[in-house]
């Protein structure tokens, strides 16, 4: 389910307009159902796709694959038959229809209610319409998943770019343990001090920015920052390389949790995905230490 704690997200309920060849499917059946099938499959992902486009969070298939939300119902409920009575528009005769002549006569003409046959229940009503509504699922999810990146491919594009951060990064030697001068008694105080300040800067603006910016920005100041300043300025330089190179090398495992969680998460639960993605980052560590201590030897 899509949530969100900064805004209201926005969806619509109904049908959406359908193109002239599905309304047609509506008057005049396709002799192929492949075919028909076909042609809503594309009406639905040109739906979804207009959706997206508006900014519509919560997107539906426009009830492509429908005659319309009334007469619809007789294809997945058994115990109906046809009528003998003449099709017609429900409102036809409405008060409104007669106030507004001009703008009702296309329409009831063109309706494929007033050409679609009339149905009487003539025994239990049960659904039979599974493998309408299978279609219906398949449909969405083909659509839907035609507006995401694909996400090993948006993992390999992070992976890469973490590679030429650490290619572009020099390797410089640091001095010796023994060399340096241990750290004065108000170092470790500071950092937890300029620490809280931004974890608490980034709550306050974190409604303002969002869940998806606010944890975009987290990672880096809080991890780099922090330890990248301090570590330069008791160490030199050299130190402050190897913080960063660290931070990428440890990005990996990063990007391999997250990975696995959002491929994974859905299909077998929370508890079963954080296990998994925790072992995928370990391990990734585990890669990317020997990486560097390889590297710097």
């Amino acid at each position: 389910m899509k949530r969100s704690l900064a805004r209201i997200l926005t969806t619509h309920a109904g049908s959406l307009p359908r193109p002239p060849d599905v309304l047609a499917l509506a008057t005049a059946p396709a002799l192929d159902p492949v075919a028909a099938a076909a042609c809503v499959r594309r009406a639905v992902a040109d739906a979804v796709r207009r959706q997206a486009e508006c900014g519509v969070d919560v997107v539906t298939d426009g009830e492509m694959s429908k005659p319309s939300f009334i007469t619809y119902v007789t294809e997945r409920l058994s115990g109906f038959e046809p009528s003998r009575e003449p099709g017609a528009v429900p409102w036809a005769g409405s008060r409104e229809a007669t106030a507004f002549p001009e703008f009702y006569e296309p329409t009831l003409r063109q309706s494929p209610n007033a050409a679609a046959p009339r149905f009487v229940c003539t025994g239990p009503v049960t659904y039979v319409g599974q493998a309408r509504v299978r279609a219906d699922i398949d449909n969405l999810t083909a659509a839907l998943a035609g507006l995401r990146m694909p996400l090993v491919w948006l993992a390999g594009a992070v992976v890469i770019v973490l590679v030429l951060g650490l290619r572009a990064i020099p390797i410089v030697e640091q001095r010796a343990a023994a060399t340096t001068a241990p750290p004065p008694r108000w170092d470790l105080p500071v950092r937890m001090l300029v620490a809280t300040l931004i974890v608490g800067v980034l709550v306050a603006v974190a409604p303002a920015l969002g869940p998806r910016f606010t944890g975009m920005l987290s990672p880096f100041p809080v991890y780099a920052a922090i330890l990248t300043v301090f570590a330069h300025r008791g160490q030199g330089a050299p130190a402050a390389i190897g913080v960063l190179r660290g931070l990428l090398a440890g990005l990996f495992g990063f990007v391999g949790f997250f990975v696995v969680v959002a491929g994974s998460i859905e299909r077998v639960g929370i508890a079963m995905a954080f296990a998994v993605a925790t072992l995928v980052a370990l391990t990734a560590q585990l890669v990317s230490l020997r990486g560097l201590r390889a590297g710097s030897s």
